[in-house]
């Protein structure tokens, strides 16, 4: 998670309003640690916790996540590595991406690849798409009705 105007919006108001983290975060009814993370841009503001904002300091919680979004959409568009795990976030995974395409080609489930690599199905899904592997239908066998 890249840190954005947002938190940084989030850390003046902290400063200007004189408010210790533990203070600052009691006043939004969440927990230090959590805020803690929001404030070092760890973690994204959610939109419970800018509602709460708005509600406290009066700061439009639109813009608080409107100023976070397009800061977090910047950084997808000028940083588009081959090997993101999760375009949400900065975690980053380095796989041999021929060797998930044989796997898949060779008949081996998205779910068993993912799992054999600790990776989520996200990413092996969007490696195959990416490769214009085709995708199979999984068939799931039900238990009969009684």
């Amino acid at each position: 998670m890249p840190d954005t105007p947002a938190h940084q919006l989030l850390r003046d108001i902290r400063e200007q309003a004189e408010l210790t983290k533990k203070d600052f975060s009691l006043s939004l009814t969440y927990s230090t640690a959590h805020v803690g993370k929001v404030l070092a841009g760890e973690m994204s503001i959610s939109p419970e916790l800018a509602y709460h904002v708005q509600e406290e300091y009066g700061v439009p919680a639109m813009k608080l996540l409107m100023l976070q979004a397009r800061a977090q959409l910047e950084h997808i568009a000028s940083d588009k590595p081959k090997d993101r795990s999760n375009p949400n976030t900065a975690n980053r995974v380095n796989l041999d991406e021929d060797a998930v395409e044989k796997a898949s080609r060779d008949g081996i489930s998205i779910a068993t690849i993912a799992a054999a690599l600790s990776v989520s199905h996200g990413t092996i899904w969007r490696i195959l798409h990416r490769r214009q592997v085709p995708m199979r239908a999984h068939s799931r066998k039900h238990a009969p009705n009684p």
